[in-house]
């Protein structure tokens, strides 16, 4: 109360939390120490309990006496009360805000949780503060340290639609087209090569396979796309690696080149996730980014022997995911399983 905390720091430690159970949490010390003497059950004392330069320790020598004394004999029966009350409510919200959360949702796993911030801005501001928290303890690890501050630039972010900020342990928030979008820090990776053919694991995003083409087979050029031999031949071998700022693609059905980071802001990507997207090259030229574009030179060669064809694997891509935000089912997407027997490559 007195360093300003909110409702769940009024209700303290829980009396079960997990495996550990705590019976003696709503006892006073007095309490406790003649049921141990009655029981004939010694006891130690912890050498700091005395020591008043803790603030706790203040709190409980000098401040609960003064209360105690000269404004309320019972206070710390009522601190227990309000905390109790306070436990019952925390219980409620942790269950609705939880609800509150997966109605918003876009996009989540371990990296990354997308909310729609026009459904974000239509709950309570109690039910927004949590929202917000529990999006930050997903990435940053319950029991993380967060104060109203943080959560608050957040929800100014949210209601401006624009703007970002990074936390002291790593979590980054940004907002813009009606996204807010929670990232945990950006896996670094130099250019990897990819198996072909085979299966590559992209670092914290996903899987891009690589197999022979199959008569009749078509890829869709958004989550897959078609590779001749003359790509590499001509360009060099394929490799993938973040998006990287100032770089160019020469996309297909334009008349030049286009920036990547400008392809992902058309399909709208958060600005705080475009430096996670992959990028794939063809000796260090982009020539696809998976679910926002690809380059012409892959269409020219697409019906040559000893084609093969690369698929992303991470769920929708970037795109399509985006896209279909407004779908009321918004459930975290997972990676779909390895399929054959071909090699993997792990670059995690």
């Amino acid at each position: 109360m007195i360093r300003g905390t909110g409702p769940s720091g009024l209700a303290g430690i829980r009396t079960v939390q997990g495996v550990f159970v705590r019976p003696f949490l709503g006892e006073d010390r007095k309490s406790v120490r003649g049921y141990l003497k009655a029981m004939d059950v010694t006891w130690r004392e912890d050498s700091t309990n005395t020591d008043t330069r803790i603030f706790r320790n203040r709190v409980r020598h000098d401040l609960i006496p003064l209360l105690e004394k000269g404004y309320s004999p019972g206070v710390a029966g009522a601190l227990n009360r309000l905390a109790e009350l306070s436990r019952v409510d925390e219980e409620y919200f942790d269950e609705r805000v939880g609800e509150a959360v997966r109605e918003c949702l876009i996009y989540g796993d371990s990296g990354k949780i997308l909310l729609d911030g026009g459904a974000l801005g239509r709950y309570h501001i109690s039910l927004r503060r949590r929202m917000v928290r529990l999006c930050l303890e997903r990435l940053g690890g319950e029991g993380r340290d967060t104060d109203m501050g943080e959560v608050e630039r957040i929800l100014r972010l949210a209601d401006n639609n624009k703007g970002e900020t990074c936390s002291a342990d790593g979590v980054r928030v940004g907002a813009g087209g009606g996204i807010v979008a929670f990232a945990a820090g950006v896996v670094e990776y130099g250019p990897l090569s990819l198996m072909m053919p085979g299966t590559t694991r992209i670092p914290g995003n996903g899987l891009i396979v690589a197999s022979d083409i199959v008569s009749g087979e078509c890829p869709d050029w958004d989550t897959s796309v078609a590779v001749a031999p003359d790509i590499v031949k001509r360009y060099g071998p394929l490799t993938f690696g973040p998006a990287l700022h100032g770089e160019y693609m020469l996309t297909s059905g334009t008349a030049g080149s286009r920036k990547v980071f400008d392809l992902l802001a058309a399909c709208g990507v958060p600005k705080i996730l475009r430096d996670a997207v992959p990028v794939v090259r063809a000796g260090g030229v982009p020539v696809w980014i998976p679910g926002a574009g690809y380059a012409e030179c892959l269409r020219d060669g697409a019906s040559q022997a000893g084609t093969m064809v690369l698929s992303y694997r991470e769920g929708p891509a970037w795109r399509r995911l985006l896209q279909t935000q407004r779908v009321k089912n918004r459930r975290p997407h997972g990676i779909p399983p390895d399929a054959g027997a071909a090699p993997i490559r792990d670059c995690s």
